[in-house]
Parts: structure tokens; sequence; C-alpha cells
């Protein structure tokens, strides 16, 4: 409920504004579990899949307006969520700071530019392997 409905519920309350100023950004936080199918998911990637639509939806309504929407999907990330892998495979994830790199170069992007609405994020090595 909270990965879907949360974003959803966030985007009615701040469109209206951002449509009448003509310029606004929305970033979702959605996963790599939200753009490739990994058994075992579930539910969490049904939510993500379903948050990536939404994103998309959120874009194409709105870019004519001066809005761009992302849905951010990274993989593996260092946080407390992935605290319990082992030491060797954490090295290996993604940081916090890749993320927020990620969506800092987008909002900096001229307006003429359109990337996504899915930005997948991943590490350069398996992080399992």
């Amino acid at each position: 409920r909270v990965n879907l409905r949360a974003p959803a519920l966030l985007c009615a309350a701040v469109l209206p504004e951002m449509r009448s100023r003509g310029h606004g950004f929305v970033v979702n936080v959605a996963s790599e579990a939200g753009v490739v199918a990994y058994p075992g998911f579930g539910a969490y990637a049904v939510s993500k899949f379903a948050l990536c639509a939404l994103t998309r939806l959120v874009a194409e309504e709105n870019q004519a307006l001066g809005i761009k929407a992302w849905a951010i999907c990274p993989g593996m990330v260092d946080t407390p969520m992935t605290a319990d892998a082992a030491d060797d495979v954490r090295r290996r994830f993604l940081r916090v700071a890749d993320v927020v790199g990620v969506v800092e170069g987008l909002l900096l992007q001229d307006d003429n530019v359109m990337l996504g609405p899915e930005i997948l994020v991943r590490t350069m090595r398996n992080p399992w392997a």
C-alpha cells in the first residue's frame, strides 16, 4: 500500500500547484524490481511496477505543462533495509549518494531534455557474484 498509495496521494496534492506555476518535478523512488521481474519479490515488485506506471502517466499528462516526472529505479542500495546482507556483498551495493547524484543530474537537465520516466540505476557488477 505505501509503495504506491503514498506517491499517488502526494502527486495529487502537488500537481495542481505545479500546473498553475507551469513548472515542477516529481521524483518517485521505485526499484530495479519495478523494471525487471525477479521471482520471489511478489507484492513488492507489483507495487514498484505500478509506481513506474503512475510516474509514466504523470510525465505524459504533464510534460506540455512544464512538469517532469521520473521513477528512480535503483538496484540494491546499502541502507538499513539491506543490513542483513553479508559485508562483502554490501560493499558492492549502490550507496545512497550514488542515487542522490542521479537525481541531482536529472534536476539540472535543460527543459528541452527528456529522460525516462524510468531511470534504472545499477551497479557495474552483480553484487551477488
